[in-house]
């Protein structure tokens, strides 16, 4: 199993409180702050996403992360 990357250095964790407010203006659905994104933005641009290591952690955090299973049943009921 992949070590655990430190939180700071794993994209999509928001350690922020949530408001009411969208946190990102310009895509209003994310919990993710316009710094946050620009960061994975020029992490995609240096291929950081591109290790196995980082690839590992990032799938694990999905298969474990609620999210992720909303997510699936909602595209498996438009299947249906």
């Amino acid at each position: 199993m992949a070590k655990r990357l430190p939180k700071d250095e794993t994209p999509g964790k928001s350690n922020s409180v949530k408001t009411d407010k969208p946190l990102n203006p310009t895509y209003p659905d994310s919990s993710l702050s316009p710094e946050k994104v620009e960061l994975i933005i020029q992490r995609i641009k240096e291929k950081f996403y591109d290790k196995d290591e980082v690839l590992e952690e990032i799938a694990e955090r999905m298969l474990e992360s609620n999210e992720w299973r909303d997510f699936l049943k909602k595209v498996r009921s438009r299947k249906n």
